[in-house]
């Protein structure tokens, strides 16, 4: 798995939809793609595939001033 140390906008600029903020800490190299979202209210769960590891569910959820920010990441 390839994470980027910080994601590239920061994390207090936050991200317009929740795929953005799935797909904010990867490095290119990983190739990531979103497989599958699943929205409820101001949160998402979004399914995310990469070229090198296993599909990893990321949890976002909605700030206060409706941006998305990255919250949890586990294996899928």
């Amino acid at each position: 798995m390839r994470l980027c140390e910080h994601d590239q906008m920061g994390e207090d600029d936050g991200y317009s939809t929740p795929e953005e903020a799935a797909l904010s800490r990867w490095e290119p190299a990983a190739n990531a793609r979103v497989r599958e979202v699943r929205m409820q209210r101001y949160r998402a769960t979004v399914l995310v595939d990469t070229d090198l590891s296993d599909s990893l569910t990321v949890r976002c959820a909605r700030r206060t001033d409706g941006r998305w920010e990255w919250t949890h990441e586990s294996s899928a």
